[in-house]
Formats: structure tokens, sequence, C-alpha cells
């Protein structure tokens, strides 16, 4: 029997060397498991069991037991070799027949799937067009390499700091100048004064003013009254013109009583019109001029005031503040070779000067926190200034308060040296009248600047027949004044006469503030021709009427880019609020430069998408007024402007914001946005749109998840890769290929996710080595040759043995 014992230890030595072989042979084989060759001693048994003193029958190969231990990882750059860091299978499908294998080694077909170098598909669970994965359910996982089709913004998120320190921003500036120019001719008689500024000065007085603005979170529009008729200072001997024929006969009135060199001088007035007849007209000498005047409908006041009869080196005492009150609209200027037109764009002021009107103004605003300011200032250009003797020329204004008698300054007094320019500058900064500067910057010309808004009086007290001194309005003037074709210099004063220059109101109004300025265009507006209802809006190309600004690029239905700018406007603080929500701002949404707001009642027209931010006293967002805020009124433009074909707005819609989207709207959320004492900060700004997008590369990550990256930025979820554990791996059967199958000892397959119960990891780009280690094998590959030759040489004894049995 010792010859059947030592055939079992050879059959046993060789599967030993073919199980170490078979390990030699697959070292380099991705996922291959080691194999294990196991053995059990052989006793000869019966049914009343084995002899105490059997010597045994050999060894037999109880088991190939295969070693599920972890492989090396090597890494490599495909993103579709897989690893398994841990227990757990591939499952892989032929045809819906599953197998099992720890091999990585992927790609895919014609059509998208995942397979292995057998073709067999990897299984996991997909994920809808949202990304969702769906559990429960093994499909073959693909990969759809089409364009990624577009998404609509639906939603922005911005969370911003608004810098608290900021203040509101002025956004409409109105100034209003009537150029006012009076000429005083003597001799000194009723005269009517008009703003022509050329001539024959006239005006028509005001009534009191009322200008309403509308304030946000008042209850009502507050008024604000300018009291002309109480700041006026016309003369005695007012008139009431009832009609244009009483106008005439005052003129003509007048006229008669300035002889020579008016003398035959007519007024001839139709309609509006006041046709001025003067004989003898020349080029470059005396004219004849139309006045028209417009908005004239009768009951207009003709201001008379006593001037004295000779004009001395003072002023009259009864002079009074020229009425500022009017502008006539043009003067047809007829010289003997050509006609020009002066054209006044002035606005017409109260019978008031510019200082009186802006602390009406000032004074009204304090009281009723209007949110709007004035300044006054009045300026003028002297030319041509020429060689006067001490004395003739003499400057008066009053002081800063606009009270009191004026102050006289005699210009180029006796005794100067240096240029006439300069002894006339010298003159007026040694008289230290406050708000009184002059500068000359050209020769021949002077500049003068009064900044309390007095009116400026200039006399030329030349005898007879002495130098002309020119005007010329400064270009800072709202009007422009023009001269006769042929005589190309500036408004003359001629000697014996006087001068007096209005001055001009500067009116700033704060953010969200409106004007409603009555009877616009007519006589006692002191804003002139200012529309009927001024706005002072935000502008976005003026940088000046809001804070700070911030765009985004968003996409329509079709997945065009626009830009969306939101622009912030810090509002006015109210006095009236007392809930610690005073901190108000106004976000202004454009698109690509266009308003995306609804439109006003009556229009079609999209108006300024405007929303309320409020703030509490710790900077952060009022619950109450922190959105979402909807934008119901975009329609997509190409870059012409016209409509592009997206999606448009569904105006007057509502939140939230339906899905799919079904019209252009969306919103912006704002949350988590503070107004705190620091520069304005964009700490995050989302939107959830995109355009459409090639497919560039994929990304798996350790729990299974396929993302595939687009061109446009985007990724998007495929699915996610299913793993299978088994109770008793051993028990599984193998296949070839690195593949198992399922057996009665192995038991159902464990079907999970990566990193969950027992399974492993997945490394993208990595494989699983073979876990044989080949020294080891080689060991083992000498200790089953050993094995082999003892129980070959068990044989030969036996052998051996026998011979000398049978030789005896």
């Amino acid at each position: 029997m010792s010859f059947n014992i030592g055939l079992t230890g050879i059959r046993a030595a060789d599967s030993d060397l073919r199980v170490t072989g078979n390990n030699i042979a697959n070292a380099s084989t991705t996922g291959f498991k080691r194999s294990r060759a196991e053995f059990g001693d052989v006793y000869a048994s019966s049914i009343v069991g084995t002899a105490a003193n059997a010597t045994g029958s050999g060894v037999s190969l109880t088991d190939v037991a295969q070693q599920f231990t972890q492989g090396n990882i090597s890494f490599t750059d495909n993103s579709l070799d897989l690893a398994i860091n841990g227990s757990g299978f591939f499952i892989m499908s032929d045809n819906g027949d599953p197998s099992y294998s720890r091999a990585g080694m992927f790609s895919t077909d014609n059509q998208g799937f995942i397979v292995n170098n057998s073709g067999f598909n990897l299984q996991g669970f997909a994920a809808d067009a949202d990304g969702n994965i769906i559990n429960g359910v093994l499909t073959d996982l693909q990969i759809q390499a089409g364009n990624q089709a577009p998404q609509q913004t639906s939603e922005v998120n911005s969370e911003l700091n608004l810098d608290a320190t900021e203040t509101a921003p002025v956004e409409l500036v109105s100034t209003t100048n009537g150029s006012q120019v009076l000429l005083a001719s003597t001799p000194a008689a009723p005269v009517t004064r008009m703003t022509t500024g050329f001539g024959l000065p006239t005006s028509f007085a005001a009534d009191e003013v009322a200008v309403t603005f509308a304030i946000p979170g008042f209850a009502a529009p507050a008024p604000l009254n300018v009291d002309a008729a109480s700041v006026s200072a016309v003369g005695n001997g007012d008139a009431v013109i009832d009609d244009a024929a009483e106008l005439g006969a005052l003129l003509n009135n007048y006229f008669g009583g300035l002889g020579a060199p008016y003398d035959g001088l007519s007024a001839t007035v139709t309609g509006s019109t006041i046709d001025i007849d003067l004989p003898g007209a020349t080029a470059g000498g005396n004219t004849n001029f139309s006045v028209t005047l417009s908005n004239i409908t009768g009951n207009g006041i003709a201001a008379f005031a006593a001037v004295a009869p000779n004009i001395t080196s003072g002023l009259s005492s009864a002079y009074q503040a020229p009425d500022n009150s009017y502008n006539p609209g043009e003067i047809n200027i007829i010289t003997a070779t050509s006609t020009r037109t002066i054209d006044f764009t002035s606005s017409p002021g109260a019978n008031a000067t510019a200082r009186q009107i802006a602390e009406e103004i000032n004074i009204q605003d304090q009281t009723l926190n209007l949110g709007i300011a004035a300044s006054a200032r009045t300026s003028m250009r002297l030319s041509s200034v020429g060689a006067f003797n001490p004395g003739e020329l003499v400057l008066a204004l009053k002081g800063a308060d606009g009270a009191g008698a004026a102050n006289f300054l005699v210009l180029n007094p006796a005794g100067g040296t240096g240029t006439i320019e300069q002894q006339i500058i010298n003159a007026i900064a040694g008289a230290n009248i406050p708000g009184l500067s002059a500068v000359s910057s050209t020769p021949g010309e002077i500049d003068i600047v009064a900044l309390n808004g007095e009116d400026i009086i200039i006399q030329n007290n030349a005898a007879g027949g002495g130098a002309t001194l020119d005007y010329v309005g400064l270009t800072d003037f709202g009007g422009t004044l023009g001269v006769p074709a042929t005589s190309p210099g500036p408004l003359s004063l001629n000697p014996g006469t006087e001068m007096v220059i209005g001055g001009e109101v500067d009116i700033t109004v704060n953010d969200g503030v409106n004007i409603a300025a009555n009877n616009a265009g007519t006589p006692g507006n002191i804003w002139g021709t200012l529309p009927g209802n001024s706005s002072n809006t935000f502008d976005p190309v003026d940088p000046e009427t809001y804070n700070s600004a911030t765009s985004v690029t968003i996409y329509d239905s079709l997945g065009n880019s626009h830009i969306m700018t939101q622009y912030f406007v810090k509002e006015r603080t109210d006095p009236t609020n007392t809930a610690g929500t005073s901190n108000t701002w106004s976000m202004y949404v454009l698109i690509d430069g266009q308003n995306v707001g609804n439109p006003p009642a009556g229009s079609t027209v999209p108006g300024l998408a405007q929303y309320q931010m409020q703030f509490t006293s710790d900077g952060s967002l009022d619950p109450a007024n922190d959105g979402p805020f909807l934008v119901s009124n975009w329609t997509p433009l190409d870059s012409a402007g016209n409509f592009n074909g997206a999606l448009g707005p569904n105006t007057g819609g509502a939140l939230p914001i339906l899905t799919p989207p079904t019209s252009s709207n969306f919103e912006i959320d704002i949350f988590g946005t503070t107004q705190f004492g620091s520069d304005f900060a964009v700490n995050d700004v989302e939107q959830d749109g995109f355009t459409t997008g090639r497919l560039t590369g994929l990304n798996i990550d350790d729990s299974g998840i396929i993302f595939a990256r687009f061109t446009n930025g985007q990724a998007q979820t495929l699915g996610q890769i299913a793993l299978a554990g088994f109770t008793n791996e051993q028990g599984m059967q193998p296949q070839g290929d690195t593949a198992w199958t399922e057996t009665f000892e192995s038991g159902p397959p464990l079907i999970g996710l990566p990193q969950t119960a027992a399974l492993g990891l997945i490394q993208s780009g990595s494989l699983e080595e073979s876990n044989v280690d080949i020294s080891e094998e080689l060991v083992n590959l000498i200790i089953a040759q050993r094995n082999y030759q003892s129980n070959a040489k068990t044989i030969e004894t036996a052998d051996q043995v026998t011979q000398t049995i049978l030789n005896i």
C-alpha cells in the first residue's frame, strides 16, 4: 500500500505545483486573486470506525481556495479605470446573466454603455434629468456623448454687503436763471422791465408759487411754497395789463419820454409779439427789434420802478430788485444787413433774487425734510474794458444775507496802477465784500462772481460820449445771449446807464423725491419749462445716481447669455420711522442695459425694475423685506436689440417659479445680504442657468457617482456604480477573465452602494493589481517540488522493499 500512499503524495504535490504555477502566471493579471491548494490526509475507515492503530492511506486535495485579500492599487490616466479599495465586486451583465469581477478596466461601446474587455456591461443605478440617483433598480450604466441641453435661469442668489457709511446720492440738479440783464436808461421814467436783457427792461411779476414734492414714505405730498410776492421789490405804480393794446400804449408812453437818440421810437403789440421800430437803424448802430412773449394771456403785471433822473456815483436809493419772473422766449434783432435771434432757455424765477429763492427752499427743507437743497450765485463777464476815468464804473451788491443797503464799489479808483483789468480786480478784492470775487483770464475781460446770489448792479457814470463797457454772460448761464451780426461784440453798457445781472439758483433733489411743478411754463413758475411731473429717476449711465453695482451672467431658454446688473441706491432715512427699519436701499435691475420692470398703466414699454430692501439696526435684512424678488417682464433680445425667440415674460406672474419654466420670469434672492460699515462687497453670486455644452470628460467619486463634465462648466450626474458583496466569497465559482458567479456556497449577492455596509470605495483612474506575491510563490514552488520528490522516493523505497521480498 505504500505505492498508493506515494501516489497520493505525488498527485497532491502536482496539484500544489499547478496552483502555484497558476498564481505565478497571473501575477500581472488585474483583479486576479491568488489560489491556495489545501490538502487533507486519507484514512481507511469502515462502518464501525477507524482502527486505533491505522497508519493512513496518503493525502488528497480538499480545496483550491482563492484568497480575496486586497491587491496593490496602481494609478492610470483613464477615468474609467476603476479599483475597489475594500471588499465587494463590480456587477457585470452579459445579456442579463450576472457575473462579478474585481477587474476595473472599463471603456464605452458604440452606444455609450460602460463595458469591460469581455463586452459585459457594468451595472449600477441610473440618474434622472435632475441628477437624482434612482436607487433600487439595477441598470446598464451609459454615458451620453451628445450636447447637454441649456437651462434657463430661474433663480439668482446674491449675498452682498452694502456700505452703511454711504449717503443717499443726489440725482437731480435743476438750475434756474433768467440771464437777467437789465439796462436802465435815462432820463428816468416809469418803465416796464423785461428780462430780455436788451434795450427795454421789462418783467412780469409772479404771485405765490407752490411746488409739490412727492416723498416716499410720507402719507401725502409735501408742498414747497416759494412766496414770490413776499420777497419781491416791485416799485411803485404797478399796473395790470389786460390786453395787448394796453401793453403797447404803456410802451409808447415810455418811449415818448426817452428823448434823443430815441426820438420816434414806437412799439406795436400784436398778440404776443412786440415789434419795436427804431428810426434810422443802421448796421452796427441803432436797431429795430421784435420781442415775442409766450404764455401771456392777459392780466400780466407790469412793474414800474422810480429811478433817479440822473445816475450818480451811488445807485438810487429807490432802486428795486429786478423781477426775475419771466422768460419771454426769443428776441429778433434786425439790422440793416441781417437778422440774429437771441434764444433764452433759462427758467423764469419768482420775483426775487436768487439768494431769496434759495433761502426759501432751504428753510422749508429743514422744516419738512423734503430732501432738497438750494444754492445761489450770480456771474457776469465784462469785456472790452477800456480806459475809464476814476469813478466812472460803480459796482453794487447787497451783503451775504441780502439785508440792508447795497455795497457800492467804485471801480478803477484814482491813483490805480497796472492794467485796467487788474485795477478793477484789485478794487473788488480790496472792498472785502463777502462772496464777491473777480478774475481776469483773458486780456480785456473780467469775470465777476457773487456767491450769495444777489443781483449785481454795475453803472457806467461816464459823461455823455464816454467809452462803453461790454457785458457777456458767463457760459454757465442757462441761456445764450447773442448780438447783431454786424456787431459781434457783446451787449454794451453805454454812458449814463446801469446794468443789473440776476443770479441763478441750483436746486438739488435727493433720490426718491419727485417734483410736481404747478402750471409748467407759465409766468410765476420758478421751474420754467420743467415738466409738470419731473422725477429724479435713477440713471444707470450716471454713477452719481447709485452707490454700488454688480453684474452676473444669466441665460434664456435657448442658452443665450445675458448680463444682469444690480444697482444699489441708498435712500434717505425716514425720521418718522420708529420701527428700527429706516435703513432703506433700492435695488434696480437691468438686463443687457434694458428695463425689465412691469410697464406703467396704459403702456407696453417695460418700466424700471425697482425693489426695496430694508435693514434693521444691527445691519441684517428686515425679514419683511428680504425677498425673494420677482423679475417678470424680461424679453430676451439679441445683440441687435431684436427678440431672439426664447421664452418671453409672464407679466404680473408670481412666485414660486414653475419647473420646468414656462416664461422668462426668474427670482432674485438676497438672503444673507448685510449693511455694515465697510466697503461694498460681493460675498457670493450664483445663478442656476447655463448654455449648451459638449462632453469633455468624466469624474467618478469614491461613492461611485459618475459625473459628466461639459464645455459650459457644468457637471451632470449620470449614475452610480453598484457593488456586490457575498457572505462566503470563497464559495464563488471562477468563470475566467477574472470573473466569478454566485453559488449555493457563496450565498446570494448583497448589492449596495460603495462605502456602505462592508463594501469598499471606488478609486477612479486606478486599477487593483493581482494579490500574488511572487517571492512567496517561488518558495511554495520549491516546497511543492520537494514534496513531489519525496513522494517519488516513497514509491522507489516501496519498490526496493518489494524487490527484496521477491528475491528471497
